[in-house]
């Protein structure tokens, strides 16, 4: 054998040796290997426990663990419209008939005593609820509140000392983080799937409300999801909720790449409301938003591309009262830095009515602060027209207050808009409908809180036909002329 080659081939025995005995030293004595035969002839080796073999920020055990014991299984039993039509001898429609269907997803646990986020096309007109936790118990589950605005819907069962999952920031989430999403796809219950953070404020139109203007802000992710998914937990390496996996972008209605969950920053907002109120209060700054590209800032002789320009101010809002004005570039809010108009529409968002917030802005090249005190759509400052979690319709005559627990319970019913106050003169009073009647379907379409009166108002036109009860149990239909 030729010397050189001698000498190279005992170099690399050397190193050989060498790596295989820090590597046994590195995964020590309990992953020593373990000989095992198999039926059908030959004897192979594994490791008793690979997982040390996985670098550290790699290993989604724990954080897997935690979250499947928090996610449940959710199916809807729903009607499914299957259309009438007009009688040939009669000047009446026939009445549509329904078929019963089914929808299934996921959904988070995130107290113990039973209250579950989850999507709400997954339990939206649901005539029954079936909630399964991992350990394979079923519950009724009872609609608390929903907000199709960010898809999202608050649920409960009656159970005490569940699992459920910590909330994490998403605010602090990175692009590149890993996350894992934990649903059930295709009735595949606990599955766990990963992948990392891919983007972040995308903004997708609202699903279920495509004519308003969505506030969503999502997180951008290549873990796979799939129909069933709705509703499941995205959690970070710790374990903690980031985000509820909600929308899949895809041609064919299966995954291809890219899937969106609702950060955990509104997730927590839209709880404590629907808990609370019943609804989502929401308060707005009262500004039309331009973002700032390297072409807009030319044209406008702006200093940077950062923060986002003010097109525009509402009359009457609090930014116009605050003094803001055309052309000013806001930098942050709170201290959170804003450059997409996604980015402040959804900070803002996380704030009620009333609630007042710092405004760093530019104008002239000079930097300034001002107090921004949010109103709701309607203008006032508070969301419910001076009722405790209402909702103020001027074009009805009335203000609709959602039903508690308690109310829920004694009238048996999921949800519903309570008729608080009737103004003299309006349309509700014109139809003497009476205050404390409770809508519970408007042109037979389910209704489960005041905002889908008004949702529903916007989606058709007058006469409306209203269906619903009094607290003394007596049913009641009118129709409402709106003018």
């Amino acid at each position: 054998m030729n010397k050189r080659y001698s000498v190279s081939f005992l170099v690399i025995t050397v190193v050989l040796a060498l790596l295989a005995g820090f590597l046994g030293s590195k995964l020590g004595t309990d992953n020593a290997p373990v000989t095992y035969n198999v039926q059908g002839g030959g004897n192979y080796s594994f490791l008793t426990d690979t997982s040390f073999k996985v670098p550290e920020g790699l290993n989604f055990l724990a954080a897997a663990n935690f979250a499947k014991s928090s996610v449940v299984y959710i199916n809807s039993k729903i009607k499914v419209k299957q259309g009438g039509e007009d009688d040939f001898f009669h000047d009446f429609p026939i009445p549509d008939s329904y078929r019963q269907g089914e929808s299934s997803g996921s959904g988070v646990i995130i107290s113990p005593d039973g209250y579950i986020i989850t999507n709400n096309h997954v339990i939206d007109d649901a005539t029954e609820i079936a909630v399964v936790t991992i350990d394979k118990r079923s519950f009724t589950g009872k609609v608390i509140g929903t907000d199709p605005l960010t898809d999202l819907a608050l649920i409960k069962i009656e159970a005490q000392g569940l699992p459920y999952m910590q909330i994490g920031n998403s605010d602090k989430l990175q692009v590149g983080e890993w996350v894992l999403a934990v649903g059930n796809p295709f009735d595949l219950t606990s599955t766990v799937t990963a992948g990392i953070v891919s983007a972040k404020s995308r903004f997708i139109r609202a699903i279920n409300m495509p004519n308003e203007p969505g506030i969503e802000s999502y997180i951008q992710t290549d873990a796979a999801v799939n129909p069933g998914n709705s509703g499941g937990a995205l959690v970070n390496l710790k374990g903690e909720l980031v985000g509820i996996n909600t929308v899949i972008a895809s041609n064919t209605g299966a995954y291809v790449g890219y899937s969106f969950a609702v950060p955990a920053t509104i997730v927590i907002k839209v709880f404590n409301d629907l808990k609370k109120y019943g609804d989502v209060q929401r308060g707005l700054m009262g500004v039309n938003i331009n973002e700032i590209t390297a072409n807009f800032a030319k044209e406008k002789r702006l200093p940077s591309i950062k923060g986002v320009y003010v097109g525009g101010v509402v009359p009457g809002s609090g930014a116009e009262k605050a003094g803001l004005r055309l052309g000013d570039v806001i930098l942050d809010v709170n201290g959170y830095e804003v450059n997409s108009a996604n980015e402040l529409v959804e900070y803002v968002s996380r704030f009620r009515p009333a609630d007042k917030v710092k405004v760093k802005f530019i104008r002239d090249g000079k930097t300034q602060v001002v107090s921004v005190q949010l109103r709701a759509r309607n203008g006032d400052l508070s969301s419910n027209g001076g009722v405790s979690g209402g909702l103020k319709l001027p074009a009805l005559g009335a203000v609709l207050a959602p039903l508690s627990t308690e109310e829920l319970d004694n009238y048996d019913v999921r949800g519903g808009a309570k008729v608080v106050k009737v103004i003299d003169g309006s349309p509700l009073a014109k139809a003497e409908v009476g205050e404390g009647f409770i809508i519970l379907k408007m042109d037979k379409k389910p209704v489960n809180k005041p905002a889908d009166v008004e949702r529903l108002m916007k989606g058709s036109k007058s006469p409306y036909l209203i269906e619903g009860m009094y607290p003394d149990g007596r049913m009641a239909y009118y129709a409402i002329e709106v003018e």
